[in-house]
């Protein structure tokens, strides 16, 4: 599939804080509705990246306790008492996570549906985009954001990524909430850094949703 090289990377936009990536045309098209076979070509895909033997020389995307604080302490001021209460006790699975050293590997690094290119049918992926948070880290980095197309989808392309993996499905879904929250939270950050770009409302939300999931 192809991994294309961008033409023009600008970040931190007054108009796009979000920055822009400009790539030459390419064949295929975001994909917008689910499917099992879908899932099962998101899955390949990160089967094989994840696989991908790492060049030493990336970058390491560090998550460790000191980050995970430093991640509550700058948006703990968004949230209610009750909801810090929540990120308190996915703060502490968070932290016993990290302490059994589990492996790392390739990552992407922003693994949602708007960076794919999939056929017309939308049921095979061809293309993968933005890159520029891709390094070494946590394979859950990526399966997280495969709730964006319902969780039936994210659990169908695990299944499918745990016929390749030692884990067990259930296992890597209940380790993979814990990322869930990690990426609302980096969301909720983001948005509190930059207040111009009107997101921060939006992030809240998606912090209370994922932390109700996760309960």
């Amino acid at each position: 599939m192809a991994v294309p090289r961008p033409v023009l990377f600008v970040d931190a936009l007054p108009e796009f804080p979000h920055g822009v990536m400009v790539y030459p045309k390419l064949a295929g098209a975001s994909p917008a509705v689910p499917s099992r076979a879908l899932a099962e070509s998101a899955a390949s895909v990160l089967c094989q990246l994840h696989a991908v033997a790492a060049d030493p020389a990336l970058p390491e995307r560090t998550l460790d306790a000191d980050v995970i604080a430093a991640l509550v302490r700058v948006t703990e001021p968004a949230l209610t008492v009750p909801r810090r209460h929540g990120i308190e006790r996915w703060r502490a699975d968070m932290c016993a996570f990290l302490a059994t050293e589990q492996p790392r590997c390739l990552i992407h690094g922003d693994f949602w549906h708007a960076n794919w290119l999939a056929t017309p049918d939308g049921r095979t992926m061809i293309g993968l985009l933005d890159f520029e948070h891709s390094g070494i880290g946590f394979p859950h980095e990526d399966l997280a954001p495969l709730r964006y197309l319902g969780e039936d989808f994210r659990a169908a392309a695990i299944n499918a990524y745990c016929e390749a993996s030692a884990k067990t499905a259930a296992t890597l879904l209940v380790e993979t909430r814990m990322f869930d929250v990690l990426r609302e939270l980096r969301g909720l950050a983001w948005a509190l850094r930059n207040r111009d770009a009107g997101e921060l409302d939006d992030a809240i939300e998606k912090v209370v949703a994922v932390l109700a999931s996760y309960a």
